[in-house]
Parts: C-alpha cells; sequence; structure tokens
C-alpha cells in the first residue's frame, strides 16, 4: 500500500508525525539569524524560544534553509546550547523551507543534559535518491513531487496501459504503487484499495496537494524536476 506505513486517528493513511510540545510562554527571541564568522557552522534561524523554569527546560525551533549532516547539526546544537546555557533540559527542533513549526520536525537535537541528534525526516542523500528514482520511471507522466514533513518521499503520478497510478518511494529505498482514479485535478484511490476517501490534487504554481477524508490538506509535496 502506498502509505501503509503512516499512522494516525484522523489520517490512518497518508499522516505520519511525531509532536513534542513544550510548555510555558514563547520568548520574545525571533527570526534571529546567524551565521558562524571564524567556524563553518552552518547558517539558522532561532524562531522560538519557549522556556519553562519550573522544569530547567527550553524548547527552541530553529529554521535551516537546507539540510545538513549529522555532525553539522551537532555543531549547531552546542553553539545555540551555548547561548541558552543554564537549563537541565535543552530541547531542539529543527525545520526546512515550507515546514509547519508543531507539525513534525525534521530533526532534532536534544540536551537532556547529554547530546542526543536524531534526523526524523530524509536525509540529504536519500533525498537525492528518491528524486533521482522517480525520475526512472517510464509511462505518460503527470508530474513528481517530493513532500518532507509528514511522508519524507518521492512522488510519481504517471499514466500506464491507460490507466493512472501513484508510484511512492520511501527515504527507506522501499517502493510501492496504487492505482488510481483521475477527475480532472484530483486523483483518489481505485475502489477496493483500502483507503478512506484520502485524495491528491494538482494545484496552481505545480504542488500536489495531500487531502483527508474530510477534504482539508495538511501537505503538499513540490515539484521535482526529472
Amino acid at each position: 500500500m502506498a502509505l501503509l506505513c503512516m499512522i494516525s486517528s484522523r489520517l490512518p493513511l497518508l499522516l505520519v508525525s511525531l509532536l513534542f510540545a513544550g510548555c510555558g510562554q514563547p520568548s520574545a527571541e525571533k527570526d534571529a539569524t546567524v551565521t558562524a564568522s571564524h567556524t563553518p557552522t552552518p547558517a539558522y534561524t532561532i524562531t522560538q524560544v519557549t522556556s519553562t523554569p519550573g522544569l530547567s527546560k527550553v524548547n527552541i525551533d530553529v529554521l535551516l534553509p537546507e539540510k545538513v549532516s549529522e555532525a553539522e547539526l551537532r555543531q549547531i546544537a552546542q553553539k545555540i546550547k551555548a547561548g541558552h546555557d543554564g537549563y537541565a533540559k535543552t530541547w531542539i527542533a529543527y525545520y526546512l523551507p515550507g515546514m509547519k513549526p508543531g507539525a513534525g520536525a525534521w530533526a532534532t537535537t536534544h540536551f537532556t543534559p547529554n547530546l542526543e541528534v536524531q534526523i526524523l525526516g530524509a536525509s540529504k542523500e536519500q533525498e537525492v535518491s528518491g528524486k533521482q528514482r522517480a525520475g526512472m520511471v517510464k509511462g505518460d507522466v503527470v508530474g513528481r513531487w517530493y513532500e518532507e514533513q509528514y511522508t519524507h518521499s518521492t512522488f510519481v503520478l504517471y499514466r500506464r496501459d491507460g490507466v493512472y497510478r501513484l508510484k511512492t518511494i520511501f527515504d527507506t529505498g522501499q517502493a510501492s504503487e496504487e492505482k488510481m482514479v483521475r477527475k480532472g485535478k484530483v486523483f483518489t484511490y481505485q475502489p477496493g484499495t483500502g483507503y478512506n476517501g484520502e485524495y491528491f490534487k494538482l494545484l496552481p504554481g505545480g504542488g500536489l496537494g495531500m487531502f483527508n477524508q474530510e477534504g482539508k490538506m495538511f501537505t503538499q509535496g513540490q515539484s521535482v524536476e526529472p
């Protein structure tokens, strides 16, 4: 099944996201772009700081202009930690352009108090590999898209033998394919596939909207050149 590995009570087949929400009141520190002057620390922007003094904890949201390596995440984390010292727990969530804060981060670096680094989404290498494989799909291709926040996957909509199909290439390298029904710009799964009203829609500007059974778009894939 194309999105069988995704679990959610409201979006059982399209949505997978682990949220780690902090408590307390956000501080006034916003949009503090940092670029290292003496070391090759990648650029980043602190978008929100939420501290909970009673728990000796601070949650920090960070926007990255692009994906970085685990080593670079460690470097950024140490720099941010040094500027927000005095907490037993410093939890940092990293987002990429277009990702919604609070809806699942691309990566985290948590000091509790030792540093633990987790890349929750696809690495740069995995993303490149998925896009390359998407470019190899044969048929009458409608479009190719990459979606980061919820699925970390590359999608290809195409027609072969008179049937529309959706190929999903996951960040693990595995892939699946489902037959689809097209009505204008909307693509739904063929009846009997087990999906409960989820659908895709071609958007102005080239994006691919992903909608739940209630007709609400929860994310969209960005167009990928072959």
